[in-house]
């Protein structure tokens, strides 16, 4: 079995019952002729998939190629919505209800924290398994 047969027979068997999951839903919803549709297409697709799965090569690769195109949309729509929905409100919070951390006195003569003096032996000994 070549590797187009197995990626089409796998597509075939995850679409095919997620298409008749979905017509379930759509007639349990009273929505007859929807659900029709979408379960002939789920019924159709796993057949393909057990019996023929070559044919589902070029649908498949359709599914793909709207599937690329779709997140060449929403993924910078979605992340614009969580920039704006998430980090410049905390933004905002910070800088009007506390000052920046980054701000620094301009008169201190230097920005150097003062740590304590630590035996070389000691220093040796810690540098040698940082992780």
């Amino acid at each position: 079995m070549s590797n187009t047969t197995a990626t089409s027979r796998r597509f075939g068997l995850t679409l095919g019952p997620a298409l008749l999951g979905i017509g379930a839903l759509l007639w349990w919803r009273a929505q007859h002729r929807s659900a029709l549709a979408v379960v002939v297409a789920g019924a159709v697709l796993l057949l393909c998939a057990v019996l023929a799965p070559r044919v589902l090569a070029p649908v498949e690769r359709a599914w793909m190629a709207l599937g690329h195109a779709m997140g060449r949309i929403m993924t910078p729509l979605v992340f614009s919505v969580l920039w704006w929905a998430a980090f410049v409100p905390i933004g905002i919070c910070r800088r009007t209800l506390s000052r920046s951390p980054l701000a620094r006195r301009a008169d201190a003569p230097t920005y150097w924290v003062p740590r304590p003096p630590v035996a070389p032996e000691l220093a040796r000994a810690a540098m040698e398994r940082q992780f």
